[in-house]
Parts: C-alpha cells; sequence; structure tokens
C-alpha cells in the first residue's frame, strides 16, 4: 500500500527523535541502532564511515563467519534490520552497505528492512549497494542523487518504491529487480546506463519526465504482465 513521505516520515518521528543538531554522524552510531531494532532518523547531517547494514566489518574482525563455526548450509548470510529508518537531506561520504561480497572466502553478506525506509534529498558520494535486499515496507528514495553506482540488483519491494527526481550519475542497476507495488521514476535523471532487464513491475509505474542519457536495458522487462515498450506505448 502507497504511502505519502509525510506520514512514514511522522511515523518514525513518533517513535523517534530527528537528529540534527550535529553536523558529523560516524557510521557506527547509526550500525549500533540498527542492531539494537531503535528507530534511526537524521537531518541535514553528514555520515562519515561505511554504513554497513550488513554488520560484515564486524563479523571479519571477530571471525564470526566460519561456514563450520555458524553450521550455515552455504556461504549466503542475511542480516533483518528491524528499524524504521528515515534520512532527510544528508549527505554520506562513504558507502552505504546492505551487500557485500567477500572476495577472499566467496562469503556474501546481505541486509533486508523489515519496516520503512527513507532516504529523501539525500546525496550518496560513494557506493550505494542493495543487491539481494528485500524491502518490506515502503521505500523513498525520492530527491537523492548517487556520485557512484547504485546497486539493487535482485532487489525486492514489497510496497511503493518512490525514486521520484532522483539523480543518478553513474550506471543505475535494477536487473531482476521486483516492484511488487508501484514504482516512481517521474522527473528522476539518468545519466549513464539505467538496466532494468528482467526486472518485473507491478502496480502503478510513473515514468513521466524521465530523463536517460545513456542506454536503456530493458530486454524481458515486465510492467504489469506486459513487455516495457508496449506499456508505454498503451499509456500514451
Amino acid at each position: 500500500m502507497r504511502k505519502s513521505f509525510t506520514f512514514i516520515v511522522l511515523s518514525i518521528m513518533m517513535s523517534s527523535t530527528f537528529v540534527s543538531a550535529q553536523n558529523s554522524v560516524d557510521a557506527s552510531v547509526i550500525i549500533e541502532k540498527a542492531r539494537k531494532g531503535e528507530s534511526i532518523a537524521y537531518e541535514n547531517v553528514t555520515i562519515t564511515g561505511d554504513l554497513d547494514f550488513t554488520f560484515y566489518f564486524e563479523k571479519k574482525r571477530e571471525d564470526q563467519y566460519s561456514s563450520k563455526k555458524r553450521g550455515w548450509d552455504d556461504n549466503s548470510v542475511e542480516e533483518i534490520i528491524t528499524s524504521k529508518i528515515a534520512f532527510v537531506n544528508c549527505t554520506f561520504k562513504d558507502g552505504v552497505l546492505a551487500y557485500i561480497n567477500d572476495d577472499r572466502t566467496d562469503f556474501t553478506f546481505t541486509a533486508s528492512f523489515d519496516n520503512v525506509v527513507v532516504f529523501r534529498n539525500c546525496k550518496f558520494e560513494e557506493e550505494s549497494a542493495f543487491k539481494h535486499s528485500s524491502f518490506d515496507e515502503n521505500v523513498d528514495f525520492s530527491g537523492s542523487t548517487f556520485d557512484e553506482e547504485a546497486l539493487f540488483k535482485y532487489a525486492k519491494f514489497e510496497e511503493y518504491a518512490d525514486f521520484k527526481e532522483a539523480t543518478f550519475n553513474s550506471d543505475a542497476n535494477f536487473k531482476y529487480a521486483k516492484f511488487r507495488e508501484g514504482l516512481d521514476f517521474s522527473g528522476t535523471t539518468f545519466r549513464r546506463d539505467l538496466n532494468l532487464k528482467y526486472a518485473k513491475i507491478s502496480g502503478e509505474f510513473n515514468a513521466k519526465g524521465m530523463d536517460i542519457q545513456d542506454d536503456l536495458d530493458v530486454k524481458y522487462t515486465e510492467i504489469n504482465g506486459e513487455s516495457f515498450s508496449k506499456y508505454l506505448i498503451k499509456s500514451r
């Protein structure tokens, strides 16, 4: 179900206090809140250090990801983030990571989100990786700028996904992504490649004013069961 940005942020504010007085916040402070399941709400701040929702660096430091030690059947390790998350007008100086692949051990670490996720009018100066992430509630990246590759490959959006008026200065990879309750790319600028290959979009798809300045890959993309080109022609 689509919810307004105001409704989402108000719901987070009721359970948390927006932090905006300080100019800079270390990512480790935020990750500790995520670990405890506390609401996360920041406005007009700069976040330094990798915001690692997979907790990979801690696991690596403590050597927690031995398959024999943990009894895992495969090399995929998922964290479930239960916190409500809202960042408004924030700058991320380093990576925002919900996906990390350890080349040395071939372990893959991912994070999925049980609650609302808001990154509104934010600036991502380094990589943003949400490969294989599942978002169970509304997602809002509207008005945000991605300077490096935005990786949403295989991501699953169970509710409305809002990317309106966002700017992607590098590749935007939504290959195999699934949008269950609609997607908003209205007024969104893609200065490099937009990859929607094999993506499946259900519900409302708003592409009004979308600006793609490089390659667009929509091979096998489906919008409400139809091909991308057929859907756009019928929507005119």
